[in-house]
């Protein structure tokens, strides 16, 4: 059986009577857990970044994916978002 911690850090179980995540979450998995992510992701000196994802709720009208065209049009980009 698949066990899990819920929103509250409690076990959690599919069946069980309270939900597994916040009914308003979109993402939730600690940064952590993630295989893959730099050792020194915690580090005072910082990593390199070769791409940021931005995930909500979006505007009719809006792609869903979407590349900015350089890194500071990327943080215009990012700055200007909002969730629906």
């Amino acid at each position: 059986g698949v066990t899990l911690t819920d929103w509250h850090g409690k076990t959690w179980k599919p069946g069980s009577s309270t939900p597994c995540a916040h009914p308003n979450s979109r993402f939730c998995a600690p940064a952590a857990q993630c295989p893959i992510i730099d050792p020194h992701w915690e580090s005072e000196e910082g990593v390199p970044i070769d791409a940021i994802i931005f995930g909500g709720r979006r505007p009719e009208g809006v792609p869903l994916v979407y590349e900015s065209f350089n890194w500071q049009h990327g943080v215009f980009v990012g700055a200007a978002m909002r969730s629906e």
